[in-house]
């Protein structure tokens, strides 16, 4: 028979010999030792370690955290009344210095024992980890020297000058977790090897799906979904809410990640057998919609110091639908983000246009372009797509069709010169964060004539961080950047397209070819302007 593969992370070194000494006694359990506490076994949990885990053995708090990375079983080693006997036995003679501090389930067994054996020993219970420290503080204020705990009231007793003494699971706790693993192993292989006889299409399908009948029973599950209980709950749980709300779709949340739960009736409408599928939500996206993902622009960021804006905003927050009117790239994606709930996808008005069939049950919308559409067209969008959906629309320009929304004027950062100096000194931060760099400010000013939009800010300033090695960024050779020239307008018009060309032309390292392609003209009109 197959051995059973345990990982076992104990919490102090202690455990990890007691469960040395006992590993011989379970001969079908193939067991690897860690010796980790708390949030330090978290870079045990690796995919490669997981994979070859059948089952996780671990201890109170560190047994907790690994409960939160892993679907795999996780056995927990108690604390028996063997164990609370012991540390009795040992403080008793110091009772009138030691106070025991533990969570409910523990301190009560200490009690009960203590009650049972005629000690008196101060115990004090804790519900939650944050009560801990409050606790010790006062034991200190009373005389305690001593305090007895799990590993994270040792460490804080320590922290406050006083000694502290580990509750530790002695050998009959270790064999009760050992047994209990053994037990749960042998029926997973088990379990395994009934069920690779009965295995079809369905189950071998690679994909997250279950079947179900017309009142939401599940009858069958694929092998990818029923291994990640955590989707196959959620899903179980979605499943009787489509069916009772008659929609095919849902987007939501599941263990961090965003899904799609879609279902089809693959039976009659007398006689219905559902098949509902889950995928990733950039999976199940129709042509057209992405996911909203703003980079390195944040809502504070884009207000700035606007009194006008920002009262736009506030008072746009928390409402269903939003109009957002300015120029494109001016920070509208951000603050489009910051007005919708988590789950949002961003699509153009035209393409929304071709979907009108598209659930966005459990999604927002960031809607761009809308100046393109009609009033007719925006109506249709309105008795479909966005008739439930929370949303956000863009424009370049007002529209009549947008009055009756709560509307954010986001004014061009030609209107914004006095903020220039704050936006710029914001996006030097954020590239000091993305590039590893420590710019510590600028030196001269950006020309207006060649000012863009804030996202074109962002990416100037960017580059600038990253090409820079000298702790400030140097905006005097503004006008040399690729792409802009200087311009005598004292010159007649036939001399300044001919400097254009030249410009145009060095900048393409005197290449013919690319001068001519770049200009849209060609190469005999290229040499013809320039005689």
């Amino acid at each position: 028979m197959r051995k059973i593969h345990v990982t076992i992370i104990a919490p102090y070194e202690g455990l990890a010999e007691t469960f040395k000494r006992t590993q011989n006694e379970f001969e079908q359990l193939d067991m690897t030792i860690h010796i980790a506490d708390l949030q330090q076994s978290l870079p045990l949990l690796t995919t490669e370690v997981q994979a070859q885990t059948d089952i996780f053995i671990s201890r109170g708090g560190t047994a907790k955290v690994i409960r939160t990375r892993t679907e795999k079983p996780v056995v927990e080693v108690p604390i028996s009344g063997f164990d609370i006997l012991r540390m009795i036995l040992l403080i008793q003679a110091e009772r009138e210095q030691t106070e025991i501090i533990a969570f409910e389930n523990i301190s009560l067994s200490f009690t009960k024992v203590t009650e049972l054996i005629e000690t008196d020993i101060p115990i004090t219970a804790v519900t939650r980890e944050e009560e801990v420290e409050p606790a010790i503080i006062a034991a200190k204020a009373a005389g305690r020297k001593m305090i007895v705990g799990d590993a994270i009231t040792t460490s804080l007793a320590n922290k406050h000058g006083l000694e502290g003494i580990l509750i530790t699971s002695g050998e009959e706790s270790v064999r009760t977790a050992l047994e209990q693993a053994d037990l749960l192993g042998r029926k997973m292989n088990a379990s395994k090897q009934e069920h690779q006889y009965f295995r079809s299409a369905f189950f071998q399908s690679g994909q997250f799906q279950l079947l179900a009948d017309g009142t939401g029973h599940v009858f069958a599950v694929s092998d990818k979904l029923q291994e990640n209980e955590t989707l196959l709950k959620a899903a179980t749980s979605q499943l009787h809410s489509l069916i009772q709300n008659k929609t095919r779709t849902l987007f939501t949340e599941v263990g961090g990640n965003d899904v799609c739960f879609t279902i089809k009736n693959m039976g009659t409408d007398k006689a219905p057998t559902w098949l509902l599928t889950a995928t990733a939500l950039h999976q199940s996206l129709p042509k057209g919609a992405t996911m909203f993902e703003v980079p390195h622009l944040s809502v504070p960021l884009v207000l700035g110091a606007n009194d006008s804006l920002s009262r736009d905003y506030e008072a746009a927050t928390g409402k269903h639908s939003v109009a957002l009117i300015g120029k494109n790239g001016s920070g509208e994606q951000a603050l489009a983000k910051g007005l919708l709930p988590k789950l949002a996808i961003t699509c153009p008005a035209k393409d929304l246009l071709q979907m009108p069939d598209f659930e966005a049950n459990g999604l927002s919308l960031f809607i761009t372009h809308a100046e393109e559409l009609s009033t007719t067209q925006w109506r249709q969008l309105e008795g479909t797509v966005l008739k439930t959906a929370p949303y956000v629309v863009h424009s370049e320009k007002q529209l009549s069709f947008l009055n009756d929304l709560p509307t954010v004027w986001i004014p061009p950062l030609c209107e914004r010169t006095s903020e220039w100096p704050g936006f710029i000194r914001r996006l030097i931060a954020e590239a000091n964060q993305l590039y590893g760099k420590q710019i510590i400010g600028y030196r001269g000013s950006i020309h207006p004539a060649i000012m863009g939009n804030l996202n074109w800010l962002k990416e100037f300033i960017f580059a600038k961080v990253v090409a820079t090695s000298q702790p400030y960024i140097d905006f005097s050779d503004s006008w040399s950047e690729k792409g802009f020239a200087r311009i005598d307008l004292g010159q007649t018009l036939e001399e300044m397209e001919k400097t254009l060309i030249k410009h145009v032309l060095e900048e393409e390292g005197y290449n013919q070819s690319k001068t001519a392609e770049r200009l849209q003209i060609n190469r005999t009109t290229l040499w013809r302007k320039l005689k």
